[in-house]
């Protein structure tokens, strides 16, 4: 009885203690999620401000990453680790942003859309920094990401960040493709914000081909949403890459406006980046006017940003830019010492090894740096010498850039007065055939007119006679006041004289009226063996002088005309990939090829007409050319001896509604 007393006694003991440690856990368990409820209350407040004031959030970040850490809270770790670097990356500590990136990435994720936002801005980073290859990695590693399912939301921003990575290693092709597609995705996720920055790095693409009016019709559209939404970093940078167009355009005053604004938005917005950017271009704009000194007290502050938050790209641009202005300075021992400098940068920014080979770069650095220390242990050693060859070489370089630059000096004068006199005798020749050709087309039809208006007088005639005479007469009226028109129009164009009037109208309903208009002309009446039709596939709606369009297209088809004995003419137009082109073939005998790439010039003749009915004056072709230029379009021919001419007005989508 004693014995069975004891086992309850200790039977109810154990129970208690297992209850004591149920109630124990439970105040554990309490406890920590009430950790973790405080540490993501704390994580929420810092991303609501990250915009703000960071240096007040700095300190509690760090605090929050200790905390998260003591009680293995992973989110908590991973939020803090972005927070830290974002907050990091604001201040362009972009070395200390980078390391709390990375030691994010090295931990395990159950969110990959927060895993995703660090491949993101490590991509936006190393490309700013100039390393293209880890850029391209971690702009792999989201598409990645996207294409195994792991992340649905903002997949333009991928694309984006690819064709950025794809720009970067001038892979342009694959850039524009993605741009595009984020474009599309954005506008149709109703984020215009994104489509404006995309475009305007649609501009910086066709900037970097040097396609320069492209590059401002994208600047133009990405801009103004940019301003739209007050997004004032991209805005500032947007206006950088302008006012360097202008620059390449040689257009100073315009350049030199949107550097203010550049300026204005970068400080706003203390985009240091863009800042630097902005001092590059100042320094471009008073090197191309030829201010050598202010040109070099900015690029020495562009320099020195750039140094302090580690732009390559950057410092290499300016590193070559120096090297020009220490140049035109006569300094050229500064020059060769800046251009080295470049070169070695520009070496390590685009080494083709380090983007193929991205995994073991950090092992090839490092054998890099221990050959690099064994060279600069054998250089010490022959320090005094190679002083000694560096000065002579320096001298000789110096010597041989004075003896080239006069020799072609030399050369550059007797080019110049080869063209001069080249082009002075083809300005006799071209105004002795002007004189021939304006006196022939003038005098012909004038003693036409005269002529036959005499006859009218004689009381001897007959009506139908009179009719025949009427109507020669107004056959040579129409001719000459075309030839006048034709010349005072040709004046007005290469003097840079001619207003455009823009007007909105229908396309297809303007051809069919300008080819009924033509055949009742004067110069296509009994011309029984040529036919003219209309290929017009669907209505559209332009935007053009319609006056210079109808001249343009008279012209064409009087040309086609002209040079026709037989077949068919045919005009119409075709709109592909948002470019409308306006075409006007022929199938007549063809032009020559050695003679066309004179065909646009005046009073050049492709090939003398056969058909002897119409004579002209050899400034048409010329001034359809210069009209296309006025408003905005290309004018091509091709052509092909025995089956006929193909020429091609081509207007871009902006003039198309």
């Amino acid at each position: 009885m004693k014995r069975l007393i004891q086992y309850i006694t200790l039977f109810l003991i154990v129970i208690f203690l297992q209850i004591d440690n149920i109630f124990a856990n439970n105040e554990a368990k309490d406890t920590l999620q009430n950790e973790i409820l405080q540490i993501d209350h704390h994580l929420d407040l810092i991303r609501e401000n990250l915009s703000f004031d960071t240096d007040s959030f700095l300190n509690l970040t760090h605090q929050v990453l200790l905390n998260a850490k003591a009680i293995h809270y992973q989110n908590g770790i991973n939020r803090s680790n972005l927070y830290l670097a974002k907050i990091f990356r604001a201040h362009n500590l972009y070395d200390s942003a980078v390391y709390y990136y990375k030691a994010g990435l090295e931990n395990p994720f159950d969110d990959y859309d927060l895993k995703a936002q660090f491949y993101r801005d490590l991509a936006n980073i190393y490309r700013i920094m100039g390393e293209y290859s880890l850029a391209m990695e971690n702009s792999l590693n989201l598409k990645k990401l996207a294409e195994d399912g792991k992340i649905t939301n903002d997949i333009y921003y991928i694309y984006n960040l690819l064709a950025l990575s794809y720009q970067t290693l001038m892979e342009y092709p694959l850039a524009k493709k993605y741009y595009k597609y984020s474009i599309e995705l954005a506008l149709k996720d109703n984020n215009e914000a994104l489509a404006g920055i995309v475009l305007a790095n649609m501009g910086k693409l066709y900037y970097e081909q040097n396609q320069l009016d492209s590059a401002l019709f994208y600047f133009n559209r990405g801009v103004k949403i940019e301003e739209k939404y007050e997004l004032l970093p991209n805005a500032g940078n947007s206006y950088n890459t302008i006012a360097n167009i202008y620059l390449k355009k040689e257009k100073l005053d315009s350049a030199y406006h949107y550097l203010l604004k550049a300026f204005e938005y970068n400080n706003q917005s203390n985009n240091r980046v863009g800042l630097v950017h902005t001092l590059m271009g100042i320094s471009n704009y008073y090197f191309q006017i030829e201010d050598f000194k202010n040109a070099l007290i900015h690029i020495e502050r562009a320099l020195e940003y750039a140094r302090d938050i580690k732009l390559n790209s950057v410092l290499s641009d300016a590193l070559y830019l120096k090297s020009k202005i220490k140049a035109r300075q006569n300094n050229y021992q500064e020059a060769y010492y800046n251009l080295n400098d470049f070169f070695e940068i520009y070496k390590n920014i685009y080494d083709v090894k380090k983007i193929n080979q991205a995994k073991t770069m950090e092992y090839q650095l490092a054998q890099q740096k221990k050959e690099k220390e064994m060279v600069e242990m054998e250089l010490k050693k022959q320090k005094t010498i190679n002083h000694l060859f560096f000065i002579i070489g320096g001298l000789l370089i110096v010597i041989i850039i004075i003896a080239l630059a006069f020799i072609m000096h030399y050369k550059k004068s007797n080019i110049a007065l080869a063209k001069a006199k080249l082009k002075a005798e083809e300005s006799d020749q071209l105004k002795s055939q002007f004189l021939k050709t304006i006196s022939h087309q003038i005098r012909t039809p004038l003693n036409g007119i005269v002529g036959f208006s005499e006859i009218l007088t004689s009381e001897q005639i007959s009506q139908r006679e009179r009719n025949e005479i009427d109507q020669i007469i107004q056959k040579n009226s129409n001719e000459l006041i075309s030839t006048i028109e034709n010349l005072v129009d040709l004046a007005h164009l290469t003097t840079n004289q001619y207003k455009i009037k823009i007007k909105e109208f229908e396309l297809s309903s303007f051809l069919t009226h300008l080819v009924s208009k033509v055949k009742n002309d004067y110069y296509f009446k009994d011309l029984n063996n040529i036919h003219i039709k209309t290929s017009n596939p669907s209505n559209i709606i332009i935007r053009t002088d319609k006056y210079v369009l109808q001249k343009i297209l008279t012209e064409l088809l009087k040309n086609a005309i002209l040079y026709a004995e037989k077949g068919e003419i045919n005009i119409g137009y075709e709109k592909k990939d948002s470019i409308l082109t306006i075409f006007v073939k022929d199938t007549g005998p063809g032009i020559p090829k050695e003679k066309l790439d004179r065909i646009f010039t005046p009073f050049h003749r492709g090939k003398e007409n056969s058909n002897g009915k119409i004579n002209g004056s050899g400034v048409g072709l010329s001034l359809t050319y210069n009209f296309a230029k006025v408003i905005d379009a290309t004018l091509n021919v091709q052509s092909e001896i025995g089956k006929g001419s193909n020429f091609e007005l081509i207007i871009p989508l902006k003039d198309i509604i």
